[in-house]
């Protein structure tokens, strides 16, 4: 997302702040705006999953001062490694860095992320944070899902799968939530809003401004 844009969006957030505009309907239920989402899944003949993620994100109000983000991995045999790479913070209008802290804490199959921000995050800072995380037998050779839940606006997001042989079968799902939740399937191939590929070992799938779904890639190898 250029900066001009990024810029316009901050002068949003603090109009709608200043009660000088109300915000925008898709915004609307959420803390965050993510500009980048990333998520790179490897994985070794064993089974086991090498996971990088990669987060960038604007408060969409001033004044959180902590934020956590937790995971549970189901049928795994456990999280043998896990690491913060970096967390960073800058405020856009100024380019001032600022301070940002982040912890991780791990059970079994769980991983609990705490950010800390002091001062407390404002309305033009931008946060963007690295982790990695190792697990034992996230894959089998059967039917195998990795999902990922968008729970605020995103402006992209990028899966990206490495296996370490060609899928007999690659599918995307996307769920979203409400009264009755709708289950659709994406069809391989590029969109105006997606791009879902299957290139030998990889699977590729990337999607524009999205919010409240979950996204499912199911593949069997």
């Amino acid at each position: 997302m250029k900066r001009k844009e990024l810029l316009k969006l901050i002068t949003h957030f603090k109009n709608v702040e200043n009660g000088i505009e109300k915000l925008k309907p898709e915004l609307q239920g959420s803390k965050y705006y993510h500009v980048y989402v990333e998520r790179k899944v490897s994985v070794d003949e064993d089974g086991n999953a090498r996971i990088v993620s990669i987060r960038e994100f604007l408060p969409i109000y001033s004044g959180i001062s902590e934020e956590y983000i937790s995971f549970k991995y189901e049928d795994v045999k456990g999280i043998s490694y896990s690491k913060i790479n970096y967390i960073k913070r800058e405020n856009l209008l100024s380019r001032e860095k600022l301070n940002a802290e982040a912890e991780l804490q791990q059970s079994k199959n769980q991983l609990l992320i705490r950010m800390k921000f002091l001062p407390p995050l404002r309305v033009g800072d931008k946060v963007k944070l690295k982790y990695t995380v190792r697990i034992k037998g996230f894959v089998s050779d059967e039917e195998n899902i990795d999902t990922v839940q968008v729970a605020s606006f995103t402006h992209y997001f990028k899966l990206l799968i490495y296996l370490p042989k060609r899928p007999k079968r690659a599918e995307v799902y996307k769920v979203t939530f409400g009264d009755n939740d709708i289950i659709s399937k994406i069809p391989l191939g590029e969109d105006e809003d997606y791009n879902f590929v299957v290139n030998d070992t990889m699977i590729k799938f990337e999607i524009y401004r999205i919010a409240f779904s979950a996204y499912s890639v199911i593949w069997e190898i």
